[in-house]
């Protein structure tokens, strides 16, 4: 594949991916054609995607709804057919070591929901290692194995046991666990700042704040630059009279009309200049040259991501099921003025 190829082709990947602002423009767009019409802000609206993500995940993990007879664990759904086993994978944590301490108990991982295999590595003589699986078992069973003399645990024949708050292994010193499990899903967030003059929600995917808090002296030029290679890519003369408000709207407008760099632009929320940074690898600090005086300070200087995107973004169909969700969850149906018309005169005939 050449060069060219690639590029079409990870372009094509990209355009695939329903970011949470597409998401977000789309609910707008149904909650316009709705009759009953309606609002939500955008902190309303990341609640309900939050709702939203974890009924989707309560569909394809098949959670149960009660206890079932008989059996020793609950039936998880993503385990029974090829197509919930897909569409669970972006919830897949591969092995992670665990730390045990000198009792035998490990934390949960954080994000923790279900666990999916445990092993430990034993080490044969010779030089020679395999994973050996670490059995689950209830508190009886596992009360057993330590109290019994026949059936000791041993670093081949371990077993394991789900508290509260810890998971316990037997023997106490065993080596190099590493646990598989499915992790709860991403609460998404769309991250945004209000332009206090045109009162758009303008959305950031990637970026740093920073804010002038001294005007330093008349006639000098405030600089801003990313990272130390790149050139400037904003700059503003202070004036007579300026406030430190003035001269970081004078930066927006100088980033945005300015800069050579397409995927940089700057929005002011009241308080800090925004720069969102929508290129693939993003910059890392953002530079100010303050040589009059000013004083800028970067409330965050490391770019990083501020908007939480679903866990299932390069997956349409499982995105176009949570939309569903978020739809009947905001109370909005898409009914086309002409379809519902169409109703009620075949309902009269």
């Amino acid at each position: 594949m050449c060069e060219s190829d690639k590029i079409n082709t990870f372009d094509k990947f990209k355009n695939r991916q329903m970011k949470i602002n597409k998401v977000y423009s789309f609910l707008d767009y149904i909650r316009r054609k709705d009759p009953i019409g309606g609002s939500a802000s955008v902190p309303e609206k990341n609640q309900i995607a939050e709702r939203a993500v974890f009924e989707f995940f309560k569909k394809i993990m098949g959670l149960p709804s009660q206890y079932q007879k008989g059996a020793r664990d609950p039936v998880i759904g993503f385990g029974l057919n090829a197509v919930s086993e897909e569409k669970i994978r972006p919830l897949k944590v591969m092995p992670t070591a665990l730390t045990l301490s000198i009792e035998g108990f490990a934390d949960y991982p954080e994000d923790y929901f279900r666990r999916s295999s445990c092993f430990t590595v034993f080490a044969f003589p010779l030089n020679q290692t395999r994973n050996v699986i670490i059995p689950f078992v209830n508190d009886a069973k596992f009360d057993e194995r330590l109290t019994t003399v026949l059936d000791p645990p041993q670093d081949n024949d371990p077993v394991g046991n789900l508290q509260a708050d810890k998971i316990r292994f037997l023997p106490i010193a065993l080596p190099n666990v590493q646990l598989s499990y499915i992790k709860y899903p991403t609460s998404p967030v769309m991250g945004y700042v209000v332009d206090p003059d045109t009162a758009e929600e303008v959305y950031v995917d990637r970026g740093g704040k920073l804010t002038v808090t001294g005007r330093g002296v008349d006639g000098n030029t405030i600089l801003v630059q990313l990272d130390s290679i790149l050139p400037t890519i904003g700059d503003y003369t202070v004036q007579a009279g300026d406030t430190v408000e003035d001269i970081m709207k004078g930066l927006v407008i100088s980033i945005n009309t300015n800069t050579l760099l397409p995927d940089i632009k700057a929005a002011f929320d009241g308080e800090s200049v925004v720069i969102i940074d929508t290129v693939d690898s993003p910059h890392t600090t953002i530079n100010g040259i303050t040589p009059g005086g000013a004083t800028i300070t970067y409330t965050k200087e490391d770019f990083s991501s501020w908007s939480t995107q679903f866990d299932w973004e390069n997956d349409n169909e499982s995105m176009n099921d949570i939309i569903d969700i978020m739809l009947d969850i905001m109370g909005i149906s898409n009914r086309d003025t002409n379809i519902v018309q169409w109703a009620k005169t075949e309902q009269m005939k």
